[in-house]
């Protein structure tokens, strides 16, 4: 039965497409009176792409956006006979669509929520900008009928005023003066949303037109299908529920003009809308219908949800396992999966081609290692204290099989964990007992007891005759140099005495044929083969990579080294190169990373995975020479930032890479080319023109020289490189730091800063530090404030770096963790202002905001359970300051008032970076998670006041410093330009420099006249160099 409809109605609608359409009215009337199924079927081929826009904007994934499709057609047929006569569909329609496209989403939440399966494919391809295309959207929805109906037919259907006007009843005259009164409130009620569409509300409706190209294959004819045979599932809940919602929004209007008729006739009475009105709407249509922007969430350029607040996700959390600490990979079977841990209780299971996590499996607290059966079914997991073996057969239904707790001890007891070839015995390394114990695979009896203390990784050799492990090596000072090995012998039970150059120390070992191939952790980077049975030293090469990998290959026969992005075979008894691959696409990533954890090939030798700290899981198709898995990700935390001038590119450092990317969809430009050892090694980006980014880059191996280097934004390749003067260049103790203005380079050593002019390149000043100490230094957005930073110093030195000038040392709190990080401080734009974080008296997180000039601070209120804060950032105009916090939160402050304005929540780990778009608008953020977001500047109410003009100027004048910063923004008004003109004529000090910012907050063509004036005074009292610098930042906005 259910094929001859599905043919039908492929021939319905060829048969539309083919001739005129009729009159909508006549197509429904002859639905609603006969139920003609070919009709309906023109019905909904006519205005399919009208709907599937709307449903596709709100949704943006697929299967979401045709249940929200199918649900407003099945709300048509259901109120067909209603809608007869009542003049055009489309605006019913498009209300339709937005109401069940908000309930699909509510509906979908919890599916959401707890899911972490396939994620659908993306409905509608990225646009120019959704946040604007979806609020023109959401806002045509909320327009007056007689605005909203004129504006859908004449945009969206694209009619004629004629056209319009026949539709609606009306002269063409009346049509087009509600058009413009509609498009004029959709103007201003976008603008009071700060979404001004640049281009005009002609281009911006263009792409709400959704051509019928845009829309998934078969999607009309199986809609029909769907409601003409009444199999509409979940869609039919959402059309109720929607169709209830409309008449209950027609009822209260028609409730309120009765209630308001009857209280003017019958004064007195005690009659009151409430009581007129019948009892409330159910909770489902009041929760997902009348909630004001019901609309989906924002989407990351993946189709992966955004956090609330966010517009773009930079990076991706696919692949990213939370915990972040010592973790393992393994492939699963059917080599398109794999499982990892990341020190939580956890197991994830991810698609390697999308990198989508699919399963999550529970798992022993901290788990931190894995074994897999040779049969592919079991994996071992092995946490802090217990081991836990798991049928993985089938992920999605895991079973625990049995599992063992060390009993005696704390802290990490169990340490590793290993399965023998023929998979009938399971060894865990007991640390709390220092013995070694194999297990029965099938049953989990205790079959032996080895004696020695393995603390990391364990190995059976290929004939499973040979147990290795990696035991405590030499420690010095409290400090350990790396492993000694640890062998046993499996069928006496015995230890075996290792190779004498292999017992430590050393990093990692691993066997391959009849032997065992250690690799130095003494920094000569060499890498040695042994024969197991002789002991003696069959072969050595020096390890090409920081942190190379030496594993066996799939097969056994020979060993494969991960060194210099290329995968090399080595003979398994000599170590002599037989064959290495080509460049493998960011594998040298793997040279660079202290913490990798763990590694597996694939059983087909195509895949090759790892895992680091932070919870990154990498893959690598080293057949194709590229990374698996989705493109775009950041490999470690992202610890700082930079906007490009024109706020449209964002540059993030992460480890030893960095990146650009567009702000607005996330989407990655080329990687930044890294130095001669393939790294990107700095500590702070800076974009201070539209040529790229610019870092002061530590130095090599090879060229011990710190550079000043600046990238190209489009192409990532070196578009500047500035080396340090070799005057000033002492090695290990130089630092640097390039203006965000593009002004100057600062170099730095414990007993000067050298200010070098960027565009000349010559030398403009040369600064003496109070402290001699190796410093930290960074620049004022401006680039008119310089920060020294002397490590191992609770204090800042500010410099005025127009001048030359000391302008304070000011005392910081002790950091709030003992780390050889720096004090987390920042500079506001115009160099006022320095907040800083640090460890009150009483242990707690405190946050202070110093005056420069007063060296006065006052606090802001900290929040609880945030935890230390990483970084902190001004926006352009001072008004706002943010924080990167340990909890992965950011926070921002109105410093206004004083109080938290707003919390963001979206990385998942601490928050380590922080920084404000140029214009204000957004905020950017990175965090430990890899990821980097962009989020919706909060907007602040205007500052009203009612205090007298003397009052305020009291408070900007006198000593209190959080009242004096207060008053910064409340003198800020064109009535005080006047008053401060005056007061100016005889004020000096810290209190003229807080007039000045007063000014320059105004920005009115009478203020810039009055800073204008205060330029060109020359009697000594007045604040001639901060009104220059005022003015000169007004020009650059």
């Amino acid at each position: 039965m259910s094929g001859t409809i599905s043919k039908t109605v492929t021939g319905w609608v060829a048969r539309l497409t083919a001739s005129n359409p009729e009159a909508e009215a006549e197509l429904l009337h002859r639905y609603a009176t006969t139920g003609d199924q070919e009709a309906f079927a023109a019905l909904t081929e006519r205005f399919a792409p009208l709907v599937w826009g709307v449903c596709s904007r709100s949704l943006r994934q697929s299967q979401d956006a045709e249940d929200a499709f199918q649900a407003t057609f099945l709300a048509l047929a259901k109120q067909a006979d209603g809608l007869t006569g009542r003049g055009p569909l489309a605006p019913w329609l498009h209300q339709v669509a937005r109401r069940s496209a908000a309930l699909v989403y509510r509906q979908n939440q919890r599916r959401r929520e707890v899911s972490v399966g396939e994620t659908p494919a993306v409905a509608a391809p990225v646009i120019a900008d959704p946040e604007l295309v979806t609020a023109l959207d959401e806002e045509i929805g909320r327009l007056p009928e007689k605005y909203r109906r004129p504006v859908v037919l004449c945009h969206l259907q694209q009619q004629t005023y004629a056209e319009a006007a026949k539709a609606l009843g009306c002269s063409v005259p009346t049509i087009c003066r509600r058009v413009t009164q509609g498009c004029e409130l959709l103007r201003d009620r976008l603008s009071r949303r700060g979404l001004v569409p640049a281009a005009g509300l002609a281009v911006l409706f263009t792409a709400l037109i959704q051509p019928a190209s845009a829309m998934p294959p078969g999607l009309v004819a199986r809609t029909v299908q769907a409601v003409t045979s009444g199999f509409v599932g979940g869609s039919s809940v959402v059309a109720d529920t929607v169709l209830a919602s409309m008449r209950w929004g027609r009822t209260v209007k028609y409730m309120a003009v009765l209630s308001a008729v009857a209280l003017a006739g019958v004064v007195g009475a005690g009659l009151t809308a409430r009581e007129t009105v019948p009892n409330a709407v159910p909770a489902a249509i009041e929760s997902a219908i009348l909630t004001p922007n019901p609309i989906g969430p924002r989407l990351d350029r993946l189709g992966d949800p955004l956090p609330d607040g966010a517009v773009a996700r930079i990076g991706t959390l696919r692949m990213r396992g939370e915990g972040g600490g010592a973790g393992d990979v393994v492939f699963l079977p059917g080599g398109s999966t794999v499982a990892s841990v990341h020190g939580r209780s956890v197991v994830s299971v991810w698609d390697i081609d999308t990198g989508k996590e699919l399963h999550r499996l529970a798992a022993p607290v901290r788990s931190h290692q894995l074994s897999l059966h040779p049969d592919g079914r079991i994996l071992a997991v092995c946490g802090t204290d217990e081991v836990r073996l798991l049928n993985v057969a089938n992920p999605a239904a895991a079973t625990t099989l049995w599992s063992w707790t060390s009993k005696a001890g704390t802290g990490w007891r169990v340490t590793a964990v290993a399965f023998t070839p023929d998979g009938r015995t399971v060894a865990v390394g007991d640390a709390a007992s220092k013995v070694v114990r194999l297990f029965d695979t099938a049953t989990g009896r205790e079959l032996q007891t080895l004696t020695g203390n393995v603390v990391h990784g364990l190995a059976f050799s290929p004939d499973g005759k040979v147990l290795g492990g990696l035991g405590e090596g030499r420690v010095t000072n409290g400090v350990g140099d790396g492993y000694r090995l640890l062998l046993w012998d499996l069928a006496t039970g015995l230890p075996r005495k290792a190779p004498s150059a292999a017992t430590g120390p050393i990093r990692r070992f691993t066997f391959v044929g009849r032997s065992v191939a250690v690799t130095d952790a003494r920094g000569t980077r060499q890498a040695r083969l042994f024969d197991l049975e002789t002991g003696r030293e069959t072969g050595h090469w020096t390890d090409r990579g920081l942190h190379s990998i030496l594993t066996p290959t799939p097969d056994g026969t020979a060993l494969a080294e991960l060194a210099g992005g290329k995968v090399t075979v080595r003979d398994s008894v000599t170590g002599n190169a037989v064959r290495a691959s080509g460049a493998i696409s960011e594998l040298a990533i793997v040279d660079r990373q202290v913490d990798i954890f763990g590694w597996r090939f694939s059983r087909d030798g195509r895949f090759f995975a790892a895992v680091a700290r932070g919870g990154q899981v990498w893959v690598w198709d080293v057949v194709a020479g590229r990374q698996a898995g989705p493109h775009g990700r950041i490999h470690g935390a992202v610890q700082s930032l930079a906007f490009s001038p024109d706020g449209g590119t964002l540059t993030t450092l992460h480890g030893t890479a960095g990146r650009s990317w567009a702000v607005g969809s996330g989407v990655p430009a080329a990687p930044l080319a890294g130095n001669d050892e393939g790294e990107v090694a700095a500590r702070e980006v800076v974009f201070p023109d539209a040529t790229g980014p610019t870092m002061i880059q530590f130095p090599t191996p090879a060229d011990r020289t710190l550079r000043a280097t600046t990238w190209d934004v489009g192409s990532g390749v070196t578009a500047d490189r500035v080396p340090i003067p070799a005057d000033v260049w002492q090695t290990g103790a130089a630092n640097g730091a390039a203006s965000p203005d593009g002004r100057w380079i600062a170099w730095g050593t414990p007993t000067v800063v050298t200010l070098v002019n960027r565009a000349t390149g010559q030398e403009a000043r040369r600064l003496i530090p109070a402290h001699a100490n190796p410093a930290v230094l960074q620049f004022s957005a401006d680039g008119g404030t310089l920060l020294r930073l002397p490590l191992g110093k609770n204090a800042v030195e500010v410099w005025d770096t127009e001048t030359g000038t000391h302008r304070a040392t000011l005392p910081l709190l002790p950091k709030y963790r003992d780390r050889n990080s720096p004090h987390v401080v920042k500079l506001s734009a115009d160099g006022r202002w320095l907040a800083s974080a640090g460890k009150d008296a009483d242990g707690s997180q405190a946050l202070i905001v110093t005056e420069v000039d007063a060296e006065k601070g006052y606090r802001l209120p900290t929040p609880t359970g945030a935890g230390p804060l990483h970084a902190l950032a001004f926006s352009p105009n001072g008004r706002l300051l943010a924080a990167a916090a340990e909890d992965g939160s950011l926070r921002v402050w109105d410093l206004a008032n004083g109080k938290e304005l707003r919390a963001y929540r979206g990385h998942k780990g601490r928050a380590l970076a922080v920084l404000f778009s140029p214009d204000g608008t957004r905020i950017a953020s990175g965090g430990f998670d890899g990821t980097g977001l962009i989020w919706i500047a909060p907007t602040p109410t205007d500052v009203h006041t009612t205090r007298s003009t003397d009052e305020v100027w009291r408070d900007l004048t006198g000593t209190d410093p959080a009242a004096a910063h207060r008053a910064t923004f409340e003198a800020a008004t064109p009535a005080m330009v006047p008053v401060i003109a005056q007061r100016l004529r005889t004020e000096t000090g810290p209190s003229a420099a807080r007039a000045v910012v007063a000014l320059e907050r105004v920005g009115s063509p009478a203020a810039k006249t009055v800073l204008e004036e205060l330029v060109a005074r020359t009697d000594g009292n007045t604040p001639s160099r901060d009104a220059a610098a005022a003015l000169r930042r007004l020009l650059v906005r």
